[in-house]
């Protein structure tokens, strides 16, 4: 890129960085879902093959609990690789945690602007690429402060660098593969919505004519063929190897579809509505616009917005279980239509000189940016007890014996066993319990809330907070 177009781009680019920057600095991990994402990515240095929650399972666990179980398989391992290898390049820190989110974002940024040229021109690429810059979910989920955190970011930029791909393809069977392989990539970040690249494949490259027929069933199987190749394999290991992990979570995904898992049952128009949270409250015009275009030109490349847009929507709508974060994976799609729609305004307003087409153009650019400044909160002061308290208390176990030293009734058991060694319970063990694994050979740890504790475990160490973080 050269010239003007170029300038913009990265100064869009740098805007964006500057954001994320400034949001992955909060001092601590955050309760949902970072934290967990966190240890189990620290423990996979260790075992890259064997995702762990707990790295050792001293008290009793139930598989089928999330937070609390041993071996972790409730999310694939491509994110939690990524973030694996931040940590053992820059060490055991919050910021460490968010590196590879913030370079999925910014190249997911400059992804958007070239799927826009792609499709249509820079301009409208320059538009998504900015919207993608400034979102404010985007901005959290790169911080960590909202659930499925850097799970999503990562899983949102390999699946449009896949779709990309997918563009550029035509019968050029390599990237084909690329692109099969990208999303295979995909999957092993978020299993089942990866699966959105076949269908957004399929327009593209069908129907075919006799003439070409023989190139698109090479170009198909190399693009299956190359999905499988990543997906496959570690779908296998984890079924042959940690039978009963793998087979709840399998179920305890297809479960959102039907039950109220962890009290997220919405009614079924939850995203329409969400819609103009996340990408502001006139989203609906640009759809609409989109939608009428689509009507009078029937062109392939506006379908393939569409099924962007819709098909996670309508897919996700049918769940029983939904949360704001399973329709990002569209959040590009928006991008762009609201850049056509910003486009296709301007040039009517200029024939028609409509004063409305102006005001719907400055509220479409105004209302995501509102949005960017609520989710950044630049006026919140930090939760420095909860700083403190990682500083002042977590790190103290940085040192220890991971395999004998043992912290309970602690608020931050995943958040100690991040920044320490230390094997940690929030619950608070029995007498007897405790005495036994002293004999065992264990150092006993506890936060000293029960005053009888000197006297009933004089071998135990209590640990002592601030009121202040308690609260």
């Amino acid at each position: 890129m050269k010239g003007r177009t170029g300038y913009i781009l990265l100064g869009i680019i740098g805007l964006g960085l500057i954001l994320r920057i400034f949001m992955i600095q909060d001092p601590y991990l955050h309760t949902w879902d970072e934290q967990y994402h966190a240890l189990v990515a620290k423990n996979l240095i260790d075992t890259p093959l064997h995702p762990r929650l707990y790295k050792h399972a001293i008290e009793p666990y139930d598989y089928k609990n999330w937070t609390g179980n041993a071996t972790w398989l409730h999310k694939p391992p491509m994110a939690l690789w990524l973030i694996a290898t931040s940590i053992k390049c820059f060490g055991t820190h919050a910021w460490a945690v968010r590196i590879p989110s913030l370079l999925c974002s910014i190249i997911g940024i400059y992804l958007t602007f070239l799927i826009g040229r792609r499709l249509f021109n820079p301009v409208i690429g320059l538009w998504g690429a900015f919207f993608h810059s400034i979102n404010g979910l985007m901005l959290e989920m790169t911080a960590g402060r909202v659930s499925t955190d850097h799970v999503d970011i990562v899983f949102i930029t390999l699946t449009q660098m896949s779709i990309y791909f997918i563009l550029i393809a035509d019968r050029k069977i390599k990237i084909h593969v690329l692109a099969g392989l990208i999303g295979g990539a995909a999957y092993l970040t978020k299993s089942f919505p990866a699966l959105l690249i076949f269908p957004l494949w399929l327009i593209l490259h069908y129907p075919v004519d006799r003439s070409n027929r023989r190139k698109i069933i090479e170009n198909s199987l190399a693009f299956l063929l190359s999905f499988s190749i990543i997906a496959v394999p570690w779908n296998v290991y984890s079924h042959l190897t940690f039978p009963l992990e793998s087979n709840w979570e399998r179920m305890y995904s297809l479960m959102h579809f039907t039950q109220d898992i962890e009290g997220h049952r919405q009614p079924w128009y939850y995203y329409l509505n969400r819609m103009r949270i996340m990408y502001g409250e006139l989203i609906y015009i640009p759809i609409l616009l989109f939608l009428v275009h689509y009507y009078k030109t029937r062109r392939k490349h506006i379908l393939f917005i569409l099924a962007w847009i819709f098909i996670p929507i309508i897919s996700f709508s049918l769940s029983t279980s939904k949360m704001p974060g399973y329709i990002l994976l569209s959040a590009p799609a928006f991008f762009l239509v609201t850049g056509w729609s910003i486009k296709a305004l301007k040039r009517h307003y200029l024939e028609k000189k409509n004063w409305y087409s102006m005001a719907i153009i400055i509220a479409l650019v105004a209302l995501p940016i509102r949005y960017s400044v609520e989710r950044i909160k630049p006026w919140k002061s930090q939760d420095l007890a909860k700083a403190d308290y990682i500083e002042n208390v977590l790190l103290s176990f940085a040192q220890t014996e991971a395999k004998k030293d043992l912290l309970f009734n602690t608020k931050y058991p995943i958040q100690a066993m991040f920044y320490g060694s230390v094997t940690a319970y929030n619950h608070m063990p029995s007498s007897s319990r405790i005495q036994e694994l002293i004999s065992d050979g264990y150092r006993i740890y506890i936060d000293s809330e029960a005053d009888s504790l000197g006297t009933s475990c004089p071998s135990c160490i209590i640990v002592i907070l601030e009121d202040s973080i308690r609260e």
